[in-house]
């Protein structure tokens, strides 16, 4: 094989990849790495423009707040919360029918993708789409200029083009009941309906980005907070 079609080849496939292309997580711009593969920059627009945070973190005493026990000042870290739950089997077998409750009231059904509370991938959803298109020539104050700074009207996250930042509601899941039942369903970063609950460390210490717009709906219906991912 000749090196231009190594080279060709090397490109075709290089990059790590996911449903939403190859990443990248160094400059916005391709680059050539000294092997002759081409990483490309990716990002994730949520069709409802849309997207939640579920962690545990700093949501405070479960115990109180989900099964009306005496406030533990001793539960506000979830190290704490799972030694609890790994020492008491009667606090864990009353949460575990408390959240099963919670489960059915939601309604949700099928299976969700979640992404980890990473910066590449809170970047992703924050950032310009890719890839970038060429710079647009010097135009006359006259002619419209369709990525013009004072452009204010917003298009369909589904219709956006690339190279333009998308504006994504940031949400933060705060009702303790809902994010333990996801966080406790999750498997290989998918929350199935149907998955029992698994109050161990491995899945309580979890931090999640979902973008499921049913996932999102019972996140506003539970409670939430709005914040900036950058």
């Amino acid at each position: 094989m000749s090196n231009q079609q190594q080279q060709q080849s090397s490109s075709r496939f290089g990059g790590s990849s996911s449903r939403f292309g190859s990443s990248n997580t160094n400059n916005q711009q391709r680059r050539l790495s000294p092997f002759g593969r081409i990483n490309l920059e990716w990002s994730v627009v949520p069709i409802t423009g849309e997207a939640v945070r579920i962690t545990l973190e700093g949501l405070g005493d479960p115990f109180h707040r989900i099964l009306g026990k005496p406030l533990n000042k001793e539960f506000g870290k979830t190290e704490t919360i799972i030694d609890a739950l790994q020492n008491d089997e009667a606090l864990h077998d009353e949460l575990v029918e408390a959240l099963n409750e919670n489960w059915a009231k939601y309604e949700f059904s099928g299976a969700a993708m979640l992404y980890p509370w990473t910066d590449d991938i809170k970047r992703a959803f924050n950032d310009f789409m890719y890839p970038l298109p060429p710079q647009p020539e010097n135009k006359s104050d006259d002619e419209d200029d369709t990525f013009s700074d004072g452009d204010t009207d917003k298009t369909p996250n589904s219709q956006v083009p690339v190279g333009t930042k998308v504006s994504v509601t940031s949400l933060r899941a705060i009702d303790p009941a809902f994010v333990m039942n996801v966080l406790a369903r999750s498997r290989s970063n998918i929350v199935v309906a149907n998955t029992p609950l698994a109050l161990e460390p491995g899945f309580l210490t979890q931090s999640y980005i979902c973008d499921d717009p049913r996932i999102v709906r019972i996140a506003r219906a539970t409670g939430y907070i709005e914040e900036k991912w950058s």
